[in-house]
């Protein structure tokens, strides 16, 4: 699947308004493949918020959201935490020189842990074209579908204004139009599929539908997010498909001109099927496909590169081709995916990923040769049950513990014995020894071993054997998973320490809900293990005087209000923001002078700007203030009527 041709990456510096910092070494990986740029970053390079830029016509922005759909880019994070770039050689911001050679432009913006020390990596990457471009090319991404075909000519031959976006104001490019096909709900006849009514729109349009349409020196590019308006899906058995089907009129000189644009792709997840992740998909796509179809070709690649038969042995893969379906099976934690550690349900779990991509080439009597790229990562995961098994020692006056079966991104954190909790190191100080056993294939487990003679140990008589308590706490490296009995707003949590005389309710306090979600107020009495649990609890959960609630001028992340930008404003300071209308800002802090620091969501620049430039866009920050206040209230009331009593 990598190509053999020029791939070049150049660092070079900006203006020096721009601070730029040398990447580290290993820190970018990139690649041509096919028909996209690759381009990764592993994840202890990544600090605490980082993102891609690209510069267009209109300026510099942020690689995401629906623009990166529209415009040909998808960004995905693994369960490693590695991030990762795919760029189509079509996509916006692309040079395209002759659609054969191809070169990007693109900073990658990181910012360190502490929030300090933010760096900007510029990067040129260059690739040329590996093969010919086929008539046509559909790519089903993980977050757009994309289409693109040949531009045809008239027979004549005559040369006209290359197709150019936005399109000039001639009447030859005014007149594109664009045809979409649609169910007609109110035909619907039965059970059955609803006959399909057109709907013609100007190309100039199509863009606030969720559409990018553009043009090369020799090919026409539609683009969409999946779940586009004009969208529709068809089910059929297992499966389900996302199709737009379009048709783009225009005029060359004086000839009238259609070219299909249709665009399908199975949106069919991955799956667990005993021992395998399995994904099954239509070999065609009906609303691509004009009968008869002749010569089809098939490609798997997984993890990033193309397999061969002998490697599909080696690694037990199988590929089951029927000419109507095509099933791809991997084993569960085979070569090829990531296997990491998770808690679903309370329950130790191995979570497995893998890249697949499907490669599907055919030709029928629409079209001389269509090729098809459908981009999956399959996710799912698997319960493992922690094994815990006794030990025998033939001196008897020892127990051993095996604990687990574990990936390499668990860690044994500490151990209870008779409800006494020890650290590894403190264990060891106590005679109880713990040691990690490495396997050959790259898992480990934990052996304890006690001596019977420990005071800790409570050894009873009876018919039974002796009782040992043990309780084990293990963390994975990266958790991501917890079990959720609850769940309200940081800012609707309060916790007031209980001073009740019964020694099993020392440390106890109790958390209380404001609005939980299903938005009422809910009290909960838990106990801490320690006094400085109870301390980092309430430290946590601060209460709020009414006085300070007045003041409140400077926000947390969780709890800022936002704000729409409704007068624009030019910065005359350095520190200053300047404003366009209807940026979205993030309020950090508010000053008595009727000035706001905020940071603009678009581009994450940071400054200060005045108050009346900008409108709340939203009441939510008021409403939890208002409840706060009425917590306050009904604890006052409470401790007066208290107080009364006594």
């Amino acid at each position: 699947m990598r190509s053999e041709n020029m791939f070049c990456v150049v660092l070079f510096g900006l203006f020096s308004v721009t601070l730029v910092r040398s990447a580290l070494t290993g820190m970018f990986k990139t690649e041509c493949r096919d028909r996209h740029f690759w381009l990764s970053v592993k994840s202890h390079f990544l600090g605490s918020k980082f993102w891609f830029e690209v510069r267009g016509e209109s300026g510099v922005r942020p690689v995401d959201g629906q623009w990166a759909a529209e415009c040909g880019y998808t960004l995905q994070r693994d369960s490693w935490g590695d991030l990762t770039l795919r760029a189509s050689y079509l996509a916006c911001t692309v040079d395209n020189q002759g659609d054969s050679e191809f070169r990007l432009m693109l900073w990658f913006v990181n910012q360190g842990a502490d929030g300090e020390g933010m760096s900007h990596h510029p990067l040129l990457l260059s690739c040329s074209l590996p093969e010919p471009w086929r008539p046509r090319e559909v790519v089903c991404e993980n977050n757009y579908m994309e289409v693109s075909v040949e531009k045809r000519v008239p027979a004549d031959n005559h040369r006209g204004t290359e197709w150019v976006t936005p399109a000039p104001a001639d009447d030859t490019l005014r007149e594109w139009r664009v045809l979409f096909r649609v169910p007609d709900l109110r035909l619907r006849l039965g059970s059955g599929f609803p006959p399909l009514k057109e709907e013609i729109i100007p190309v100039n349009l199509v863009h606030l539908l969720g559409y990018s349409i553009n043009t090369t020196a020799s090919r026409i590019v539609l683009r969409c997010s999946y779940g586009s308006r004009l969208a529709y899906t068809l089910q059929g058995g297992d499966f389900t498909v996302e199709v737009v089907s379009t048709t783009i009129i225009y005029r060359h000189h004086w000839t009238l001109l259609r070219v299909d644009m249709s665009v399908a792709c199975a949106t069919t997840q991955g799956s667990l099927d005993g021992a395998d992740v399995v994904w099954t998909l239509p070999w065609l796509l009906h609303p691509l496909v004009v009968p008869p179809v002749g010569q089809k070709n098939l490609k798997v690649a997984v993890g990033g590169r193309y397999i061969t038969q002998c490697m599909a042995r080696y690694r037990d893969y199988r590929i089951h081709d029927d000419n109507n379906t095509v099933e791809i099976r991997i084993p569960f934690g085979a070569e090829g995916g990531r296997l990491k550690s998770g808690v679903s349900a309370g329950v130790y779990v191995h979570l497995y990923e893998v890249d697949v991509e499907l490669l599907r080439e055919w030709q029928d009597s629409a079209w001389k040769q269509t090729q098809q790229r459908t981009f999956r990562t399959l996710r799912v995961h698997q319960n493992d049950p922690i094994n815990i098994s006794k030990h025998t020692v033939p001196s008897g006056e020892e127990l051993v513990l095996s604990v687990g079966d574990f990936l390499s991104d668990v860690m044994l954190v500490n151990v209870t014995v008779a409800g006494q909790r020890f650290s590894l190191e403190d264990a060891e100080r106590n005679t109880i020894r713990i040691s990690q056993v490495p396997f050959p294939n790259g898992t480990h487990s934990y052996l304890l071993q006690v001596p019977l003679t420990h005071p800790l140990i409570t050894q009873q008589v009876s018919t039974h054997s002796n009782v040992q308590h043990f309780q084990f706490t293990l963390n994975s490296v990266s958790p991501e998973r917890f079990v959720v009995l609850d769940h309200a707003h940081r800012s609707l949590v309060q916790v007031q320490p209980v001073d009740i005389s019964d020694p099993q309710l020392d440390h106890a306090f109790c958390l209380t809900l404001l609005e939980n979600h299903q938005g009422n107020t809910c009290e909960r009495l838990l106990k801490a293990n320690t006094e400085s649990d109870l301390h980092r609890w309430t430290a946590a959960f601060p209460a709020v005087s009414a006085q300070q609630e007045k003041q409140e001028k400077v926000y947390e992340d969780w709890d800022c209000p936002q704000v729409q930008c409704i007068r624009q404003y030019s910065a005359k300071q350095v520190d200053e923001l300047s404003l366009e209308c209807c940026d979205i800002i993030n309020i950090i802090r508010k000053t008595n002078e009727g000035w706001y620091e905020g940071l603009r969501l678009s581009d994450r620049a940071r400054g200060w700007f005045p108050q009346d430039s900008v409108t709340e866009v939203t009441n939510e920050h008021q409403r939890r203030r208002n409840l706060r206040e009425q917590y306050r209230i009904a604890m006052a009331t409470q401790t007066a009527n208290h107080r009364a009593e006594v």
